[in-house]
């Protein structure tokens, strides 16, 4: 629903961060909710916060305004888009911190966010481009448990040089069987280990899971694979020149390839034996 925000004299709470260079004003008629979003804002970004002022005249990139009305319901406000949750504070915190971390992603100077799964093999990246529920991180979740880096299970972070940069948040598996649901498990229940430094792209696999295929890469060209690419680039509608020009950078030299596979478990090995044929 759309609605406006509560006077601002009854907005007790306010704080301006930045993050990746987009800057957030982050303000609440709530102390309990203030808290709670501005400690899930530093989790979903891993930490890179800087909190600039506690004012309301510094200019920002995008705001965030929650709390309560008066029969107790929980708001978000995005800009000036207000929705009621009358729900549980799980369902309404997941929803601030997806939305955080788009918004950021969006926002970011002199970084490209790629909707992708990343790991670590021979010094190299491994970019995973893929939307969501196509088996992205139980893919990843495999790489790791064969002895990959863990880099990211959803943004591949690339900087103006087009280096891949850690943002090794745990990782969303789906549980197999009836039960669908979403679990958070950190890299170290799959027993790898988190990538700490910025590397070269090595790989760009596009892939996704689909019942009963096997893993038969075709090669792209860089031009194919930046294509195949921008539908998960998050800033490319904001800024296309600079998200290109990443782009560019990042697959220069890379192997890029497309394939179907099977079950990540059975198709893990091929798909690294194809890495180690290729990476040098």
């Amino acid at each position: 629903m759309k609605d406006t925000l509560p006077p601002r004299e009854e907005l007790v709470r306010r704080v301006v961060f930045e993050s990746f260079g987009a800057r957030i004003r982050l303000e609440s008629n709530s102390e309990d909710l203030f808290e709670k979003a501005l400690q899930r804002a530093r989790k979903a970004l891993l930490g890179h916060i800087r909190i600039i002022d506690k004012s309301d005249e510094t200019e920002v990139d995008f705001r965030f305004g929650l709390g309560l009305d008066d029969h107790g319901i929980k708001w978000l406000d995005q800009d000036g888009l207000k929705t009621s949750y009358d729900g549980a504070d799980f369902i309404f915190f997941k929803t601030f911190d997806a939305m955080v971390r788009l918004r950021v992603a969006e926002n970011a100077a002199n970084r490209v966010f790629v909707h992708a799964g990343v790991v670590g093999w021979r010094g190299r990246a491994v970019m995973v481009p893929a939307l969501s529920h196509k088996g992205k991180s139980t893919l990843v979740a495999e790489l790791i448990r064969n002895g990959a880096e863990y880099y990211s299970d959803e943004y591949a972070l690339l900087d103006k040089t087009g280096r891949v940069h850690p943002f090794p948040r745990d990782l969303m598996i789906r549980r197999s069987g009836k039960d669908r649901t979403e679990q958070l498990l950190p890299p170290g229940h799959f027993g790898g280990s988190i990538g700490r430094k910025s590397i070269r792209v090595g790989a760009v696999l596009f892939t996704e899971y689909q019942k009963g295929a096997k893993w038969t890469p075709t090669q792209l060209t860089i031009g194919q694979g930046i294509m195949e690419t921008i539908p998960h680039t998050i800033p490319v509608h904001l800024d296309p020149e600079f998200s290109l020009e990443v782009l560019n950078k990042a697959y220069k030299g890379a192997i890029i390839a497309k394939s179907f596979r099977g079950d990540a478990k059975h198709a893990c090995p091929k798909i690294l034996a194809f890495l180690d044929d290729h990476l040098n």
